[in-house]
């Protein structure tokens, strides 16, 4: 393994990254690739460990509600993430809850829901300062107490 440059797998049921692979595949430099781990409908992955090198981590699952608890121990310089409209209004409650509690130690957050026929209409775009975070989706309770997205241009 150690000359294995680019290992792509797709539509498996990987729970984990074999421990391993990142001590073995000494020259991988992409795992669906350059450095960038794409998990693309994948929601029992539980664990994300031995990838201290990781650049780019790409997460797309529209009917993700939460976030993997996984995030909080890699630390990869960029995120994206694919989502649905609540879950990206969760985390768009910036320095509230558990799911910014995940991802805030991560330098750049690029994170989509749909809006109709828009697969990256609503947005939020995280460059390591919580006091500047531009998004057009935010979480605000309604008359009953309950939260609800508004959809309008927002900059803190």
């Amino acid at each position: 393994m150690p000359l294995l440059e680019e290992l792509r797998v797709h539509a498996c049921k990987l729970r984990w990254i074999p421990p391993g692979l990142t001590s073995h595949a000494t020259s991988l430099r992409e795992l669906k690739m350059a450095k960038k781990l794409s998990i693309i409908r994948c929601p029992k992955l539980e664990a994300l460990e031995g990838v201290p090198a990781l650049l780019n981590l790409r997460l797309v699952y529209f009917h993700m509600e939460t976030l993997p608890e996984y995030l909080r121990d890699v630390n990869p310089g960029r995120l994206e993430l694919d989502c649905s409209l609540g879950l990206l209004t969760s985390v768009a409650t910036v320095n509230t809850g558990l799911e910014w509690g995940k991802i805030s130690h991560i330098q750049q957050v690029k994170a989509y829901a749909k809006d109709g026929d828009k697969r990256k209409g609503l947005y939020l775009l995280y460059k390591g300062d919580p006091n500047n975070i531009e998004r057009n989706v935010r979480q605000y309770p309604d008359s009953e107490g309950k939260l609800t997205a508004s959809y309008s241009l927002q900059q803190n």
